[in-house]
């Protein structure tokens, strides 16, 4: 795939004729509300600089050509040169010092939300995924923590989490995606929603995907969506195995919570941290809050929990208050 480029450095517009329009009869009213809703081009360029900023912190320039040739280098030797000063004649980007992949691990284990409501961010995902430019430094995947009946041809359904990839064939991976999210479409016509099974299990999972995925790699995310529509001791296990993989993805773990329960025996922020989680009304906030957490913590890397609130806050004008 090509390297990242971006207008600033071509004067031209990026280029999306690449993206995939997701075109089932049954996904048209997804589609229809995120054209409402969100503006996917500019999230998709938005993304692109949060990628583009590690690809660039992450780059070695050497004066051997290597296929790869640094604009901004050019450019900004040529305004040293004017100004007398010695400029840095190394232009070529070795790409064998890139950063590493990004893996980002997301987990759907709420019966608050339907599964229509699961669809508009499946679907938001998908279509940021289909960026060539982002597929090329970004591992995907969804976890849901449902049976999913028809997923994989099986109509008693599957093993908990059901696991959603986004792989690198550009068709037969496309394809599979759009076939699970019609399971799920087809589930929301007839049930509206999927009681959680054992989110427990699901959260051991992800922790373990994430560990095993690009083994060198530290930058690995994982993003839980939360409800607590039961109580009791599976609650309560289930905040355990989160501050267990919170501890063990290094502090790289954050969570949205859909209204939870007042009668609750540990919090979202003691099982995260207070800077770890969102609380969320809606999936129209949901996608919204999830694109600047995600954008910081690429941006970021390990220190981009303190800053979530505040590129909320600065980005979307909403003022979070202190939950705890």
């Amino acid at each position: 795939p090509p390297p990242i480029s971006m207008p600033a450095n071509q004067g031209g517009a990026l280029d999306y004729g690449a993206l995939t329009t997701v075109v089932p009869r049954e996904l048209e009213e997804i589609e229809k509300w995120l054209e409402a809703n969100v503006d996917m081009r500019e999230r998709i360029e938005a993304w692109r600089r949060a990628i583009y900023s590690t690809f660039r912190s992450g780059k070695k320039l050497t004066d051997q050509p290597t296929g790869d040739i640094d604009f901004d280098t050019i450019i900004q030797n040529t305004f040293l040169a004017k100004m007398g000063v010695e400029p840095d004649d190394k232009i070529f980007i070795d790409r064998g010092l890139e950063r590493e992949k990004i893996t980002l691990s997301i987990l759907w284990r709420t019966s608050r939300m339907s599964t229509q409501e699961a669809l508009k961010l499946f679907v938001f995902l998908l279509k940021i995924y289909e960026d060539p430019e982002i597929k090329h430094y970004l591992d995907l995947e969804i976890l849901v923590s449902q049976e999913i009946p028809g997923i994989d041809d099986k109509a008693e359904g599957t093993e908990v989490p059901v696991i959603l990839p986004f792989g690198k064939d550009a068709i037969r991976d496309h394809e599979l995606i759009i076939k699970n999210l019609l399971a799920l479409s087809k589930v929301d016509s007839e049930d509206g929603s999927l009681a959680i099974t054992d989110d427990t299990v699901a959260l051991r999972t992800q922790k373990e995907r994430l560990l095993r995925q690009n083994p060198r790699s530290t930058r690995k995310f994982a993003i839980d969506l939360w409800d607590e529509c039961h109580s009791g001791k599976e609650a309560d296990q289930s905040v355990d195995e989160m501050a267990k993989n919170q501890e063990a993805l290094r502090g790289h773990a954050f969570c949205f919570v859909f209204k939870p329960e007042a009668s609750m025996a540990t919090t979202p922020a003691e099982a995260y941290g207070k800077d770890h989680f969102l609380l969320c009304d809606s999936t129209a906030d949901l996608i919204r809050y999830l694109d600047v957490v995600v954008r910081t913590m690429i941006k970021y890397n390990d220190d981009y929990a303190g800053r979530i609130k505040g590129q909320v806050e600065s980005e979307l004008g909403i003022v979070i208050p202190d939950e705890t």
